[in-house]
């Protein structure tokens, strides 16, 4: 991916999945839902920064070359498809009743369930959020791990060139150069593990750093891909992903699952356990996952652009799998949102249902499936606190013009 890195709840163990992976199947990723099912619509956000993400996304698909993309047995033009978002912006835009708004939405719109994780429509539900740490620009007291800019003896490996490659293959990958000792090119090898770059210190002066963070702050912020640190003379910078090492994904909730259930799970509970280890502890945990980021400075207006080069928009943008379900369509997301009562709990008291139209603007290293679905929730502590609770079962559908 481009931009933001998996969610937090990667960190979790999954659900465990009882139905054959989506390319295992003959099936499509996505298949008509009769119209006497759609869903009720009852948005628990304002509408305007919806509109302006739907304005964004019109512009930048108006650029794509032509192409056709596939709602199970129907296929669009993308012109098709971006002149029904025009629509719906426009439909938005102008405001009303729900009710009214929603009979208009399902008169324009075909909708369609995701192959799912477990059943057609269900997936499992994660969200990220967009940091905000404290760092300082030297190394100094408890702000010991950098974070580092893209090394220079880093290659992107285009994968998805190589036709004689499995399917299943990721389109890309990264490694490094170096001197073959059998031939005259030189040969490339995976690059250096976080072992290696934490441990090993393999970068230190040989890869610019733009600020040092707290260990677990680092980890974290590899996790979510972007952030922003702020600094104690008010200042601060903001980070978006660059690039990565190239080594698989491990999620270390493998090793926390003793903390608590997977129902109860937070980001504080494990917060909390990882500042409780020792400085060598919390390293060797987070040795088990060899994954590395590294990133880029960006103006502030753009930390935490998506897959699609778009800013996310808080509430609505949500990462798929790219492999099946196309950047810049529109869906309608149906889950339970935690609801915090008063500031100083640590369990939300409640849930509430809601179903919000999402905009899919983003891909996760480890979104993958025709089940997977990742809400992007916000920027901040408020945020992190939402995102912190959100696991569990949801239902995503892609909206679609119909055929006249």
């Amino acid at each position: 991916m481009k931009t933001l890195y998996p969610c937090f709840f990667l960190l979790c163990l999954l659900a465990s999945c009882s139905r054959l992976p989506l390319t295992e199947t003959n099936e499509g990723p996505l298949r008509r839902l009769p119209d006497s099912r759609i869903p009720d619509w009852n948005d628990d956000l304002p509408l305007a920064p919806l509109v302006a993400g739907l304005e964004q996304q019109i512009a930048l698909l108006k650029k794509r070359p032509p192409s056709s993309l596939t709602f199970g047995e129907e296929s669009f033009s993308w012109e098709e498809y971006t002149q029904s978002l025009g629509f719906l912006k426009n439909l938005l835009q102008k405001g009303g009743e729900m009710a009214d708004l929603w009979k208009q939405i399902k008169e324009h719109f075909a909708f369609y369930e995701v192959y799912g994780r477990e059943d057609w429509g269900e997936v499992f539900l994660t969200a990220y959020y967009g940091p905000l740490i404290p760092g300082r620009r030297q190394k100094e007291g408890s702000y010991t791990t950098p974070l580092y800019d893209l090394p220079d003896d880093l290659v992107e490996i285009h994968l998805e060139k190589w036709p004689s490659l499995s399917n299943e293959a990721p389109s890309r990958t990264y490694g490094r150069l170096i001197a073959s000792k059998t031939t005259a090119a030189p040969s490339v090898v995976p690059y250096y593990s976080r072992e290696e770059i934490d441990d090993g210190k393999i970068l230190e002066g040989r890869v610019p750093v733009w600020c040092w963070v707290k260990p677990t702050d680092a980890f974290l912020m590899h996790i979510q891909g972007h952030g922003t640190v702020e600094f104690p003379d008010g200042n601060s910078m903001a980070l978006n992903y660059a690039g990565q090492n190239g080594h698989s994904y491990v999620a270390i909730g493998r090793e926390l699952s003793f903390l608590a259930s997977p129902e109860t799970m937070s980001l504080e509970i494990i917060e909390n356990h990882l500042e409780s280890l020792t400085p060598r502890e919390r390293q060797n945990l987070f040795n088990k996952n060899p994954s590395y980021v590294f990133f880029r400075k960006m103006p502030k207006e753009k930390v935490g652009l998506t897959t699609m080069g778009l800013p996310a928009v808080a509430g609505r943008t949500i990462a798929t799998d790219a492999r099946f379900f196309p950047k810049g369509t529109v869906g309608l997301l149906l889950f339970e949102k935690p609801v915090f009562l008063e500031s100083d709990k640590k369990d939300p008291p409640s849930w509430r249902p809601v179903s919000r139209l999402v905009l899919d603007q983003d891909t996760g290293g480890a979104i993958r499936g025709g089940g997977r679905v990742d809400l992007f929730w916000g920027k901040g502590d408020r945020a992190k606190r939402h995102a912190g609770h959100m696991r569990g079962r949801g239902k995503l559908f892609y909206l679609a013009p119909r055929k006249k």
